[in-house]
């Protein structure tokens, strides 16, 4: 699962600060694990979300949730489990590429 190019594009205007735009990117694309920020947020979990908060996250944590709401793949975010839910299905993408490449070059 990738996001969209017009994800991409909401992320670049959304008010989320620019230094955390290529963490999630990188979450999204490769299943990157996110930082302890990030991370409580996806897995919408408020008080960590304000506990690693720096001071301009702390700020724009409305402007994340619109983003993730509006934008994020669904499925992904919002609940306690879904930042390893995702790493793992990315993980299991990548096995199966692998496999199959295995196979036709065999």
């Amino acid at each position: 699962m990738q996001l969209e190019q017009h994800s991409i594009d909401a992320l670049r205007i959304s008010g989320i600060p620019g230094y955390m735009q290529d963490g999630i990117i990188s979450y999204y694309k490769h299943g990157w694990q996110p930082g302890g920020f990030l991370c409580a947020l996806i897995n919408n979990d408020l008080m960590e979300t304000f506990a690693h908060a720096d001071e301009t996250n702390k700020h724009c944590i409305l402007q994340y949730v619109l983003w993730f709401y509006n934008y994020a793949p669904s499925g992904t975010w919002g609940y306690a489990t879904a930042v390893g839910d995702y790493i793992k299905m990315k993980e299991k993408e990548v096995a199966d590429a692998v496999e199959s490449r295995a196979r036709e070059t065999g």
